[in-house]
């Protein structure tokens, strides 16, 4: 995927957060969501990354400003299409492969993402889709096949017909395109639909209209592919991404006792054989030793705990460091600038 360029979608406010600050970055395991399809991207191969900005602009900048991170600013939301169609300056002269993501879809995997590209470039498609089945489609634009299974077109919810609501198949947004087709296609979106924007699913039955391969292809994971739109599905992402990265930490010699009352960033570090009792909260660049007993109830934020730490229960330590083989009594406060233990 050395010649694959991908575009994140990330200019919207999220309205139905109901919320001062943009969807993208809204925090899951105390990362903005958007950081997950980025980093997706780049395990992926993904040479370079130009992320769609508007609203916050300079804030989700800020967050996940990169070397391999490029930012276009979409002024005006006027649709999928019109979001993608803004970064033809910036790859002027690019005639390989873009992968679209979206920002707010925070589990699509790279071994999703690799599959997807390898059946696009079996195909020599033009444009490639991926779809999913739901088993409540309601609200998501519909894959339109013909007799064969090939695909037709994808209908938005808004504008389809009483038929084509019955199709179970959607779109997850996700899209890898030939640049050069993309962005003439894109050139030919209008808006006769009931929004009045630009959309970008319109280019399969542009590509296909000019003879061209277009292809959906169905992945089996509905999970990963879900984007957050509201608090709801913020809680339960944070749940499942809670669900992975203690699933990690247990793989590599953590234990857990509890770990629905258990709470641990993504970018938390703990040693082997280490122990964390029911109610432990690890926030920020906390990093653990080997060996370490963390009491029940401790909440710990940027903090460095050495190895054979013992720590009572109850106990908040921010932004400092704990040595090896310190205990700490219970309901302890330790934070910057107090001396350790």
């Amino acid at each position: 995927m050395g010649s694959t360029v991908c575009i994140v979608l990330a200019a919207g406010m999220g309205t139905r957060m109901k919320s001062s600050l943009a969807k993208v970055l809204h925090p899951i395991a105390g990362r903005p969501m958007i950081h997950y399809p980025l980093q997706a991207a780049r395990a992926s191969g993904c040479g370079r990354i130009l992320v769609v900005v508007g609203h916050q602009r300079a804030d989700v900048e800020r967050a996940v400003a990169a070397p391999d991170v490029g930012f276009v600013v979409q002024e005006q939301q006027l649709g999928s299409g019109h979001a993608v169609a803004v970064c033809e300056q910036a790859l002027a002269g690019f005639d390989g492969q873009v992968l679209i993501l979206c920002g707010d879809v925070p589990f699509i995997t790279p071994a999703t993402i690799d599959a997807f590209m390898s059946s696009h470039a079996r195909a020599g498609a033009a444009v490639s889709v991926l779809s999913v089945h739901l088993d409540d489609p309601h609200g998501y634009g519909r894959i339109v096949r013909g007799a064969r299974g090939e695909l037709h077109a994808i209908v938005e919810h808004r504008d389809a017909t009483a038929p084509q609501l019955l199709i179970d198949e959607i779109n997850t947004g996700i899209y890898c395109c030939a640049a050069p087709f993309l962005f003439s296609a894109l050139k030919r979106v209008g808006t006769d639909n009931n929004q009045g924007e630009y959309y970008l699913p319109d280019i399969i039955a542009i590509g296909r209209s000019s003879g061209l391969g277009v292809q959906a292809i169905v992945t089996g994971d509905w999970r990963e592919v879900e984007g957050i739109n509201d608090r709801s599905g913020l809680a339960r992402a944070e749940e499942r991404m809670q669900a992975i990265i203690q699933q990690r930490h247990m793989i590599a010699g953590v234990s857990i006792l509890q770990p629905a009352s258990t709470h641990i960033d993504d970018r938390a570090v703990i040693g082997m054989d280490t122990v964390l009792e029911p109610g432990t909260v690890l926030r920020g660049k906390t990093r653990i030793g080997s060996g370490c007993t963390i009491g029940a109830g401790c909440v710990l934020s940027n903090a460095t705990i050495g190895n054979s730490v013992h720590m009572g229960p109850g106990c908040v330590i921010e932004d400092a460091g704990i040595p090896d083989g310190s205990r700490i009594s219970a309901c302890s406060h330790v934070h910057a600038g107090m001396p350790a233990p």
